[in-house]
């Protein structure tokens, strides 16, 4: 357990510090810039919100990121309750093995239940956000 953790920190290591890698060389300057922020150096990086666009809202950001997620964990929900279904098929008669299925089953359409009402939740906190912070209501803008 202590190997993989270790490992898992490594990787996530390695996965945060990429970005800085692909950073082009041409912006070496920007510390020059006067941009105190240095949102001028990240929308010449490449790396903003596609082309060298301005940088994406963070609200987009956000939103984005917990939308993956909840996809990734609904994902992986289906795959278990498919695991549990394969399970239950090759239980040959074993009651034991049905019962054993059906308890995985159930516990991932509970599972699956909390992710979707995380999504929903998340979903409705974040409209209401940016209606308060924008002072106009959510209409279709590509946040969401």
């Amino acid at each position: 357990m202590k190997n993989f953790f270790i490992s898992c920190v490594l990787f996530s290591t390695l996965l945060y510090s990429l970005p800085v890698f692909t950073v082009n060389d041409n912006i070496s300057n920007c510390d020059q810039s006067g941009d105190l922020i240095g949102l001028n150096c990240v929308s010449q990086s490449g790396l903003a919100g596609g082309g060298g666009e301005q940088p994406l809202d963070p609200r987009i950001v956000v939103t984005r990121l917990i939308n993956v997620s909840l996809g990734f964990l609904g994902i992986i929900a289906v795959v278990i309750i498919l695991y549990a279904g394969f399970k239950w098929m090759t239980a040959g008669g074993n009651t034991e093995e049905t019962e054993k299925a059906r308890k995985i089953i159930m516990n991932a359409v509970i599972g699956l239940a909390i992710i979707m009402s995380a999504w929903a939740i998340s979903r409705y906190v974040l409209i209401q956000l940016y209606a308060a912070s924008t002072g106009q209501q959510y209409g279709g803008t590509g946040i969401f």
